[in-house]
């Protein structure tokens, strides 16, 4: 699965807005260190947060939390 496909998953559960390509991680963390995510999701609700580790767990890619 291509990260098009599954980024096309992603906002059918979350606001487009909140799923990011090549987000570069530095702009997220405390250090200022880290590169750039392939997607960064950002969900707003605990039901968002269950249909992507779902999503993770099905397509069988990493997640970093």
């Amino acid at each position: 699965m291509t990260n098009h496909h599954v980024y096309e998953e992603l906002i059918s559960i979350t606001a487009e807005e909140n799923v990011m390509v090549n987000e570069p991680l530095r702009d997220h963390t405390y250090t200022r260190l880290g590169g750039a995510a392939d997607l960064l999701v950002t969900p707003e609700t605990y039901e968002q947060v269950r249909q992507i580790v779902k999503l993770a767990n099905k397509k069988i890619f990493r997640l970093h939390y």
